[in-house]
């Protein structure tokens, strides 16, 4: 399944440490919703805690969820915004798992 996200930040960073940034950003995302398509067992009442275990194992970012909404704290500066609600992942991991 697809997912959308993008990359918010408060600072004009060079090109060069911009690419950097992306190129973490998609490797952390594609590990992040990979271990979330690999969960069993969750119900949406706790697909809270999952988002915040699976961060938690990554160890260089957190999340907040605001208002249905994932944002992943990259560093201080930069914020990686799911763009996909909370619900709307959860009927797409449901999706996955009855057409597997």
């Amino acid at each position: 399944m697809n997912y959308d996200w993008h990359i918010k930040t408060d600072r004009i960073y060079s090109e060069q440490i911009r690419n950097i940034i992306d190129e973490h950003a998609e490797f952390l995302m594609n590990y992040f919703f990979n271990k979330l398509e690999n969960e069993e067992g969750y119900s949406i009442e706790k697909l809270d805690e999952i988002f915040k275990t699976i961060i938690a194992e990554m160890g260089c970012m957190r999340c907040r969820i605001i208002n249905e909404s994932l944002i992943i704290e990259y560093n201080r500066n930069v914020n990686i915004i799911v763009e996909n609600s909370k619900t709307q992942i959860y009927r797409n991991l449901k999706l996955q798992k009855i057409l597997k």
